[in-house]
C-alpha cells in the first residue's frame, strides 16, 4: 500500500506520496500567509479564570522566519501573576473546527508515534506541550508530548504505549486521525510570558499490510 502525507495549501490537502510510514499532519511553513488557515489567523484560547486584561492583550501567534525550515509559529502565551501558585493551561487553536491535517488510509492505521519539532528558549520545568488529535472523525485524544525545559530544536515524541500489544494482536487500527489543537500546560509558579517556536506535527503509524 502506497504511504502519503499531506501538504496544507489553502483549503486543500493534497496528498504527496513517500516511502516511510510517515505524515506530517501540519507543517507551517506550507501554510499560505493568504489563506484563511494562515499562522496569523490561529489564535491563543486561555480558560476563563485565566482572562485577565494582560493575558488576553499579551498572549499572541506570529509566523516567524527560521534559517533551517522557513515559516514557523511563534508562540507567545502570558501567564498572568495572579495564578502563579495554580496550575493552568492555554490552548492553541486553528481557524476552524476540524483542525489542519486529515490522514485516512484504506484498510486503517496503527499509531506508532506523534511527533512535535519545537524551539524553546529553556522555560522552566512544569511548561510543557500537549496535542490533541481526533481518530475516526469523532473521538478526541489529548497526546502529552514533554516539558518545554530546554534551548533550541528538539523532537518532542509521544510514543503509543498500547503499539507492542496491538501489533502483536493486529488490532488498534483508525480509519483516520486528524489534528485538533495545541495545549500549553503551566504546572508550575511560572507566569508572564512563556514563547516557543513550532515548526510541525508528524505521525508515524501501520497500516494492515506492514
Amino acid at each position: 500500500m502506497k504511504k502519503y502525507f499531506l501538504l496544507a495549501l489553502g483549503f486543500f490537502l493534497i496528498p504527496c506520496f513517500v516511502s516511510a510510514n510517515e505524515a506530517a499532519l501540519i507543517d507551517f511553513n506550507l501554510l499560505q500567509p493568504d489563506s484563511s488557515i494562515a499562522i496569523s489567523n490561529w489564535r491563543i484560547v486561555h480558560p476563563p479564570a485565566s482572562q485577565t486584561t494582560d493575558s488576553l492583550t499579551q498572549s499572541s501567534i506570529r509566523a516567524v522566519q527560521s534559517r533551517l525550515y522557513g515559516t514557523i509559529m511563534g508562540v507567545r502565551v502570558y501567564f498572568p501573576p495572579e495564578l502563579r501558585r495554580f496550575p493552568t493551561q492555554a490552548t492553541i487553536q486553528p481557524p476552524f473546527e476540524d483542525g489542519v491535517g486529515r490522514l485516512e488510509i484504506e484498510g486503517g492505521l496503527r499509531l506508532r508515534s506523534v511527533s512535535i519539532n519545537v524551539n524553546s528558549v529553556y522555560l522552566p520545568v512544569g511548561l510543557g506541550l500537549s496535542v490533541s488529535i481526533r481518530i475516526n472523525d469523532r473521538d478526541n485524544m489529548i497526546l502529552p508530548m514533554g516539558d518545554l525545559n530546554f534551548e533550541g530544536w528538539r523532537e518532542l515524541v509521544w510514543h503509543n504505549p498500547s503499539y507492542a500489544r496491538e501489533r502483536e494482536n493486529n488490532t488498534g487500527f483508525y480509519d483516520s486521525v486528524s489534528f485538533n489543537y495545541f495545549i500549553v500546560h503551566n504546572g508550575s509558579e511560572h507566569y508572564g510570558d512563556t514563547i516557543f517556536y513550532i515548526r510541525d506535527v508528524r505521525i508515524s503509524y501501520d497500516t494492515n499490510q506492514d
